[in-house]
Parts: structure tokens; sequence; C-alpha cells
């Protein structure tokens, strides 16, 4: 028996998580709400902070009642957002989308579920420390203060060098305001590693394979929707990224389901980092995380 649904988009909480390393603790703070977390260029001392706004291009959203692979993705799912240009989601707390578009799907349990994200996340935020940072401005000077807002501009972390310096302005008064930065690659990258199937399963790289509270994912670089990425001289040649989440518990769809709710996890999903150069050391911002979830919801 097929059904048809008024499909509701809700930006809230949720639970599927790709990108990034997902390692980094939460920042702490003082009683004025001013990062007081040790942040230097080593690895294990970033903290992640919930960003003000982020923005994710958005191609495919589907579930699927068996869990695919990226060579069978799109015949094997249900596609509730199937874009040939990229949808750009603006996501905030308390945000939402509602897509209404007389989708039809399949009573039954729905094993997984698959994003096709273009390459570039961005994120506008403003954060203040205790203690001054460095910081760059549109003009590539360095900027010093404890108040920092990302800046207008893209890039990735192999960029904070010569006239990136960072993703933040920094000021010693509360006067800026947040631009967008986009990250244009980053947590993707795996230095040659692509995605691979053994026995119709899909694996990838450890930095972009993740087990969470509803499941696990797996992501992988894709050419285009159709085409796996390669790798020449250690750069990819991917434009789009593929995520596909198998499910812990499935999504059940009945004769009285309702609606979807779906939605992007923002908490702590934005790890502040340093990057050193020319002597000093810079503060930077990156996607550390995404969690993703959907929920049938019945009459």
């Amino acid at each position: 028996m097929d059904i048809k649904n008024k499909m509701k988009f809700l930006v809230i909480l949720f639970s599927l998580s790709f990108y990034g390393t997902l390692h980094a603790a939460a920042c702490t703070t003082n009683a004025d709400g001013e990062i007081t977390s040790t942040i230097t260029t080593a690895s294990s001392s970033f903290c992640t902070v919930t960003p003000d706004t982020a923005y994710f291009p958005l191609y495919k959203l589907g579930i699927c009642t068996e869990v695919p692979t990226y060579d069978n993705y799109q015949t094997q799912c249900n596609f509730i957002i199937n874009n040939a240009t990229a949808q750009e989601l603006e996501v905030y707390k308390g945000s939402s989308l509602e897509v209404s578009s007389g989708l039809t799907l399949t009573e039954g349990d729905y094993k997984a579920a698959v994003i096709l994200l273009g390459n570039t996340i961005s994120t506008k935020h403003s954060e203040v420390f205790a203690t001054s940072q460095s910081g760059a401005n549109s003009s590539k000077i360095e900027t010093e203060g404890k108040y920092c807002s990302t800046r207008l501009d893209s890039g990735s972390q192999d960029d904070l060098s010569g006239d990136k310096l960072s993703t933040f302005e920094c000021s010693t008064t509360n006067s800026l305001t947040a631009a967008k930065f986009s990250e244009t690659s980053g947590a993707y990258v795996t230095d040659g590693t692509t995605c691979s199937i053994s026995n119709g399963v899909v694996s990838a790289d450890s930095e972009l394979t993740f087990t969470t509270g509803s499941g696990s994912s797996v992501v992988c670089g894709m050419l285009d929707a159709s085409t796996l990425e390669t790798y020449a001289s250690g750069a990819t040649n991917a434009t789009q990224q593929l995520v596909i989440q198998t499910f812990t518990t499935p999504v059940s769809i009945t004769a009285n389901t309702s609606s979807l709710d779906m939605g992007f996890k923002l908490d702590n999903m934005l790890s502040l980092e340093k990057y050193a150069s020319g002597g000093t050391d810079y503060i930077a911002g990156f996607v550390d995380g995404i969690e993703f979830k959907i929920t049938a919801l019945s009459n």
C-alpha cells in the first residue's frame, strides 16, 4: 500500500554524524560566556562550538529499504529531495523548511538514508574569547582582539598560510558582523583513499566512517551523482559528497504516517583551531561534524 505525505523538513536536533574527526571536546566558557579553552596548533588542543548559521548545498536526500552503495543508490532509494543543482539550506537554531510535493512512499521499514551534498559547507559565526586572538581582515592583514567573527572568504585547512591566515577577523571591540566563510575541502580529503565495495557493502577511510547513536555512516567523494571520485597527484576531482547512513532502528512507514521530520544538528559542529603562519598562531574554524536524523510521525 502506498501513502502520500506532506513532508516537513525541520532543522532542529538529530543524529547522523559525518565529516571531520568528531574528536574535539566542546569549548569551555567562563561566567561571561567567553571561551577559556586552551587552543593551540596541536590537534589535541581544538574545541568545538555551535555556529550561528550553517549553509548546506543539498542535491539529494532519500530513504532506502536496503542499505545502498554509491553505484545503486539512485535506483535503490526513494528521494524526498532530488535536485539537479544544489539547493542551499540556511540552517540556524529554530529554522525550518517545509517541502510539500505529494511524495509517495511505500509502507515498510527503511534501513538507510542517503544525502548528496556539494563540496562547500559554509558557516557564519561570532565568538568571544577570554584572551586576545589573532585573526585577519578582508585585506589579509592581521587583526587582534577577543571578539572574533567569520570573514567573507573560502578555503580549507591547507590554505591557512600566505594570504589566508585565518577564517576569522578579530577586534578589541564588539563591532564585527559575521560573514560567510565557505569550507572548500578539509573534512573531505583523504589523501588518495577512495570508497570501495566489498560483498555489497561500502567502506571508506577511517576519517570518513562514523558510528553514532542512530547507526553508522560512510562518506564517499563523488565526481558527480553517479561517478566515484579519483585522485591524481594527491588531489581529488570530487565535486560532491555522498553520505550513506545505516540506521540502528529502521524508519517505519505505515498507513498512519502523516509526515517525516528531518533535520541537521548544529550543536558543536564547528571546530576552533589554530594554524601557524609567519610566527603567529591564527584562530580558525572548520566543520568538525554534522548530524542528521529522520523520524516518521503518525496522525
